[in-house]
Order: C-alpha cells, then sequence, then structure tokens
C-alpha cells in the first residue's frame, strides 16, 4: 500500500528523497524549487533555505560521521549543511527548546593578535544553534562552571534554527568574575579579552524555556 505525503509540498518535480540514518522520522527532499524536511515522516515539511538560492537540487547525501548534508544542484554547485541540531528534534520535541552540543575549541594565543601591522587580526567564532518553535526574543549567557556571569547577548531568534557566531570574548563583568578566579584571562591587542582554557556553560534562554550545553576550550 501507499501513502500520500506530498502534504503542503508546492507543486514541483520532486528529484531525490532520503531518510535521516539518526532519526528515521526525518525526511530531506529535493525539488526542482529547492530543499525541504520533515520532521513527522512527510505528515508536513518546513523549506530548509536559510543561506540556499531557490535552485533545483537532484542530489542529497548525507554524512553520518560528520552529520552534514550535502546538496547536489543543478548549476549551482554544491551546498553543506549542518544538520546535528535537526536529528535532535522529534515529535515530542517540536514544541521545545533545543541547543546543539558545540565541539570542543582548541585555544589560540593568536586569538586577538596578527604577526604584523601588514597581517589581519586573527578572530576566532564558534557557532551556537537552537531550535525554536517559535519567533521572539532569546538570551545567550555564558557562565562558569559554578554559574557566574561571563558574557551575555540579547537576540531576535526565528522560529526554526537560529545561529548565533560567539566570537569567545569576556564582557567587562566577565573579565572582572576571572580575575577573582584562577583562571587568567588576559587582553589581545585588538582590545579583546578571550576565554582562557576550561569548561564553560552556554545558556539559552527565551520567557518561558532555558537549556544549556558545555562549551570546553582545549589546549
Amino acid at each position: 500500500t501507499w501513502k500520500n505525503i506530498s502534504s503542503n509540498l508546492p507543486a514541483s518535480a520532486v528529484n531525490v528523497i532520503k531518510e535521516d540514518p539518526a532519526n528515521e522520522n526525518m525526511l530531506y527532499l529535493g525539488t526542482d524549487n529547492g530543499v525541504y524536511v520533515s520532521f513527522n515522516s512527510g505528515e508536513s515539511w518546513e523549506a530548509f533555505s536559510n543561506g540556499l538560492p531557490n535552485v533545483a537540487v537532484h542530489d542529497l547525501v548525507i554524512q553520518a560521521e560528520a552529520k552534514d548534508l550535502v546538496l547536489g544542484t543543478h548549476g549551482r554547485s554544491l551546498y553543506v549543511a549542518d544538520i546535528s541540531l535537526l536529528q535532535q528534534i522529534d515529535l515530542n520535541k517540536t514544541n521545545e527548546l533545543i541547543l546543539a552540543d558545540i565541539e570542543p575549541i582548541e585555544y589560540s594565543r593568536r586569538w586577538g593578535n596578527n604577526y604584523s601591522q601588514w597581517s589581519d587580526t586573527y578572530e576566532p567564532s564558534v557557532e551556537i544553534q537552537f531550535y525554536s518553535p517559535q519567533d521572539g526574543k532569546a538570551t545567550i549567557m555564558i557562565e562558569t562552571e559554578d554559574g557566574k556571569e561571563l558574557q551575555e547577548y540579547s537576540i531576535d531568534m526565528s522560529k526554526g534554527v537560529t545561529i548565533f557566531n560567539y566570537d569567545l570574548t569576556l564582557s567587562e563583568i566577565g573579565i572582572k568574575t576571572l580575575e577573582k578566579s584562577e583562571l587568567k584571562a588576559n587582553k589581545a591587542k585588538n582590545g579583546k579579552t578571550y576565554l582562557p582554557i576550561g569548561n564553560y556553560v552556554v545558556i539559552i534562554k527565551d520567557k518561558s524555556k532555558l537549556v544549556k550545553v558545555i562549551l570546553s576550550i582545549k589546549k
């Protein structure tokens, strides 16, 4: 027997469909007018469109170990999307705030510095990815493991996946906090002070929900 899973998809030629290897309820669909993702086995579809032009997608390959979705388009080369956060969304979590794990980062003394006046300053960045069931405001906090504030941002979040690029800097409050602890942070040539080696807590908070993950900076 067959079941129609076209649901809310636009009328367009379908070229490829793939099931996520880590989440059997998640489907990826390549059409002549872009890519769509379903979290509920095709009962409904969402446009997979942030940063992707509205072009024909003829093949999809999922790199299970890297947790990447590779898109082969017709005439617009290849696109690679990190799907590690999407894989955490199941039918019971579509109304939850979900924060993706963050890979450990290797510390470098080059952060905020350059070799000469003719070279560019090396500034680090880490992607903080989270899923929200609605548009609104979110607070991003970076804290020590015992709950002391090191940095805070207020951002607009979108329904779906929001990506915030954190530059690993400390606020003035964070600098004073570390000065009172055993951790030492030095100001770089660009005037910014970066997190030293250690473990920290990244927190995302909206009006009613709060989620957190560990951010590790290693030698």
